[in-house]
């Protein structure tokens, strides 16, 4: 159990232990806690733990114990590390959306600097899912995070061909959805379970209440899951440039593999044909960021997927919208 990178598996307790030798945390007491928050269910705390394992992917090596550095393959496990703490510091960063102190109102990203950190993620961990499967996160985790990603540019492209002149990515979520849902949930005596039927006469009147909810907010009493500042953002108090008008979103995809790429070839964990995506196109056809190898993995979204490895820096911008 836990995550692999590389060759190294990391579980609770490895975790654990790293935090607190290099002063992340306190104590072994807290970074306990950051794994075993008291609600399973609280984005905040899974973002509070994501930040803190984060802070990994800053750690020189000079930063560690000497303890631990004079321990056998020490040197090799300090680069997974690195990587480790890189792919929860682009979580982090894609539901907070700044890399600062998740505490304070950092500087936010702007439409393009969010894409452009989307498609370095969904690039990392492309090549990460590739060298350790499902031993480094579930397939289902893998296709949830880059359907998330590519919802993302498809909703920024969708908004400039339809003339919205500001995206904010933090409304570009099933929060609504989920609430009415849960108004539906609520009906009959707290009866959770209905058939399609029983769907359709409860959705009258949970439209109804939402409308009322709408007119008067102080009379709803917010689910504890969806209030935090941290995952739940507001446009009046959101910093970040909104506009897609200059968005390039093709210049945002390439960059953000290039930066993949960097940092990939900055652990040296990774072969240079390992990380040729040329090579990779023309030798494994199929291959997609929905394909790691060749094969669909999760629940299907569709058996064609449109998001593939090629470089698409010969297509214009204007060209990708009108398609």
């Amino acid at each position: 159990m836990g995550i692999t990178i590389f060759t190294c598996n990391f579980n609770k307790v490895d975790i654990t232990h790293i935090l607190a030798i290099t002063g992340i945390v306190t104590s072994k007491d807290e970074a306990h806690r950051l794994f075993h928050p008291e609600d399973l269910m609280d984005v905040l705390e899974t973002v509070k733990c994501m930040y803190a394992i984060g802070r990994l992917a800053d750690m020189e090596w000079y930063d560690y114990p000497a303890q631990w550095r004079s321990g056998l393959g020490n040197q090799h496990k300090y680069k997974e590390l690195r990587l480790l703490g890189a792919v929860a510091k682009m979580a982090c960063t894609a539901i907070v959306g700044h890399e600062d102190d998740i505490t304070e109102e950092g500087n936010h990203l702007s439409v393009s600097e969010y894409l452009t950190l989307l498609s370095k993620f969904a690039h990392v961990l492309f090549f990460l899912f590739r060298k350790n499967k499902t031993d480094f996160i579930p397939a289902q985790n893998y296709r949830n995070w880059q359907e998330m990603v590519k919802n993302m540019f498809i909703s920024v492209t969708k908004a400039k061909v339809s003339g919205v002149e500001d995206f904010y990515w933090f409304l570009n979520t099933s929060k609504k959805i989920e609430e009415f849902f849960g108004i539906m949930r609520s009906f009959a005596g707290g009866n959770l379970n209905f058939d399609s039927l029983e769907l359709r006469n409860r959705a009258g009147d949970a439209a109804t209440c939402d409308w009322i909810w709408g007119e008067h907010p102080e009379w709803k009493e917010p689910s504890r899951r969806l209030t935090s500042c941290v995952d739940r953002k507001n446009v009046r108090s959101w910093k970040g440039d909104t506009k897609v008008a200059n968005v390039n979103e093709v210049a945002c995809w390439n960059d953000g593999r290039d930066q993949a790429l960097a940092l990939l070839n900055s652990v040296e964990l990774f072969s240079a044909d390992e990380l040729d995506i040329d090579l990779i196109i023309e030798t494994e056809a199929g291959v997609d960021m929905f394909r790691p190898y060749c094969r669909t993995i999760g629940v299907l979204a569709g058996d064609r997927a449109e998001y593939t490895l090629a470089d698409l820096d010969e297509v214009g911008d204007d060209e990708e919208v009108e398609a």
